[in-house]
């Protein structure tokens, strides 16, 4: 009787024991599968760079670009989940429909980010938001339609946009931040989250759908953007997101005009709605006399060092409490004039980054639109 109450509670344990071993398997399997549940951790203080879309295609250049960024001892990486063109970079079958008839296999994202886990980088969806080539020709409804053409209007660089005012569009670009957050992201970072630059221009010139703003001079532009930002943070508040977006650099030093080149991007506003705000702050793209500076491509330190002291300014003044963390230049901008421009290489990549730390800020991102950084970065 003895020998028979032993061997059942022999069997119960073995039992029990098999049993802890499917679950702990099944998680692995999820992790793997998924990546979500196994990606790095945040850093203390970001170092990152941008990798498009091709370098995360090719085994050979992503395991170069992890090569440089560990010499670099930079620990993050932003990378297309929704791109320029509109599209959702990896085939998507679970969410919403409209969201995975734009997904597209262009490469194996949950390997991407594996691989990344591996390295120790820290990974940042980017999320091109109102520049949408592929949405607005598949409903023009949701973009601006040229007077003239009568077709869905394009930028100088063939590039559309759909309609920030719409609010099937925020509802959509929120529906593919869930699919990123669903795959395991744990950070975004909103781009393009603008009208078209010039828009006050030739606004007149178009048809569109204003929905429930009225016509307040600029300023219901500002309130579109701002309102995606509060549906965003709403939204996503009791989940492990974080949320940034990257804006004009023009979109500080206007201070407090409302909407300064028509694209409806308030500094100050934005940075109150969002976990990380990320101003575009290259030298190659001021004007000439920016903070006194005649050519500030040619003065990288000058200029990122004068830039974040407006930056400081209005965020120290707001209540905000977002984290600052600019895209510096990466790349030698060769369209402009012979004598006002220079190559940028480590050396001038490291003078930006000495002006962030001498104004006290460590954290960064370094923008190449082709992945190609050089050795010699020291953060």
């Amino acid at each position: 009787m003895r020998r028979t109450k032993r061997r059942k509670r022999v069997l119960f344990r073995q039992i029990a024991a098999l049993f802890l071993v499917v679950l702990f398997l099944a998680a692995v399997f999820v992790v793997y599968q998924w990546g979500g549940l196994g990606l790095q951790k945040r850093p203390k203080q970001v170092r990152g760079v941008y990798l498009p879309t091709e370098s995360l295609a090719d085994d050979a250049r992503l395991d170069q670009s992890i090569e440089v960024m560990k010499k670099n001892r930079l620990n993050t990486v932003v990378i297309d989940f929704k791109d320029d063109d509109g599209q959702i970079v990896t085939q998507l079958e679970e969410g919403d429909e409209l969201v995975k008839s734009n997904s597209l296999d262009l490469l194996d994202l949950q390997d991407v980010l594996r691989r990344f886990k591996r390295a120790g980088i820290y990974p940042i969806a980017r999320i091109v938001c109102f520049k949408d080539n592929r949405l607005s020709q598949q409903y023009p409804d949701l973009s601006f339609i040229s007077q003239e053409s009568g077709m869905v209007w394009q930028d100088g660089g063939g590039a559309s946009y759909i309609n920030p005012m719409k609010e099937e569009v925020k509802t959509y670009l929120l529906d593919v931040t869930e699919a990123a957050y669903d795959l395991g992201f744990k950070e975004v970072q909103y781009d393009y989250i603008r009208f078209p630059e010039g828009f006050h221009v030739y606004s007149d010139g178009l048809w569109y759908d204003s929905s429930t703003y009225e016509d307040l001079g600029g300023l219901e532009r500002v309130q579109a953007i701002n309102d995606f930002l509060e549906r965003a943070r709403n939204r996503f508040q009791d989940r492990d997101l974080t949320i940034g977006a990257a804006v004009f650099g023009y979109a500080t030093i206007g201070g407090e005009q409302p909407d300064l080149v028509g694209i409806g991007q308030n500094f100050k506003s934005m940075a109150e709605r969002v976990d990380v705000i990320s101003a575009m702050i290259y030298p190659s793209h001021w004007s000439p006399g920016f903070l006194g500076v005649d050519y500030p491509d040619l003065e990288p330190y000058e200029v990122v060092a004068g830039y974040i002291d407006i930056e400081q300014d209005i965020l120290d003044a707001s209540k905000s409490r977002t984290r600052s963390i600019p895209w510096l230049q990466a790349f030698t901008d060769y369209s402009l004039a012979e004598g006002t421009y220079q190559e940028y290489g480590a050396e001038e990549i490291n003078e930006q980054i000495r002006a962030l730390k001498d104004k006290g800020q460590e954290e960064f991102f370094l923008w190449n639109i082709a992945g190609d950084y050089p050795s010699g970065i020291r953060p």
